[in-house]
């Protein structure tokens, strides 16, 4: 996080965006969004996402929540309370606007582009763009993967987003309390999943319960907003892919 301050600090461009070393830019992502910062509103455009396999082959494709168009600032903060639907690639943004206000946080290292997205969206309209443009890389060795978490790391971290971004969110009454609810029950099934990957075990006493509380309609604003299908699919899809089939033994069979 700290290094990426001080690229924010010494760049020079209106624009600027993330890349980390295991993700790409797939072909055309300059030249559209080209176009698209030209006349973008606001200090944030987002693009749709593939998921790719160590290798660079395809996994799946991770969509925005929202339609394409410029989302107002309360619609697009509403559904990104209740789970970063950004890939970290997928974000470009007004430099200024981030300087001002501090650029990430760095004490949330695993959080902090969430926190960024968030901050961003709430200045102005949000310019989505509803094709895959970048590419998020699944693998093993990746930091979010292999870096090891102390007990409750994982939900502080988001935990923190959350908390500080609700306290700024200006809607009340029931519509605050059912967005709250699926955002805190996204955080938990975040947190199992973070502490299963790393061979925790599965703990799903706690997101069982906060699921079963949503009901019918939270269910609904849960699996829209997490989009958790489309973000566990890639990773199953290469579990399987790595996992060696068994051979069969046995006698070989009379010819």
């Amino acid at each position: 996080m700290a290094a990426t301050n001080v690229g924010l600090r010494e760049a020079r461009g209106e624009w600027a965006c993330f890349l980390h070393q295991d993700d790409l830019w797939l072909p055309g992502r300059l030249a559209r969004l080209r176009a698209a910062l030209a006349t973008a509103p606001g200090a944030l455009v987002v693009h749709d996402t593939a998921f790719v396999d160590p290798g660079g082959a395809p996994l799946g494709r991770w969509t925005l929540p929202l339609p394409a168009g410029d989302v107002a600032p309360a619609a697009f903060v509403e559904r990104l309370l209740v789970q970063n639907f950004v890939g970290i690639e997928a974000g470009t943004f007004r430099r200024a606007a981030a300087l001002e206000q501090g650029g990430l946080d760095e004490r949330l290292w695993f959080s902090g582009d969430w926190d960024l997205w968030l901050r961003l969206a709430a200045r102005g309209p949000v310019r989505v763009l509803r094709e895959p443009l970048g590419a998020y890389r699944v693998h093993p060795e990746s930091q979010t993967a292999a870096r090891k978490i102390a007990a409750g790391e994982w939900e502080d971290q988001l935990g923190t987003v959350l908390d500080r971004h609700l306290a700024a969110w200006p809607v009340a009454g029931g519509r605050r309390r059912a967005v709250e609810r699926a955002a805190r029950c996204s955080i938990s099934v975040n947190s199992a999943l973070a502490v299963a990957a790393r061979g925790g075990g599965l703990r799903w006493g706690r997101p069982a319960l906060q699921l079963l509380a949503l009901g019918p309609f939270g269910w609904h604003r849960y699996l829209r907003d997490s989009h958790i299908a489309q973000r566990l699919g890639p990773r199953l899809r290469l579990h399987l892919r790595r996992t060696p089939r068994s051979t069969p033994t046995g006698p070989p069979p009379r010819t």
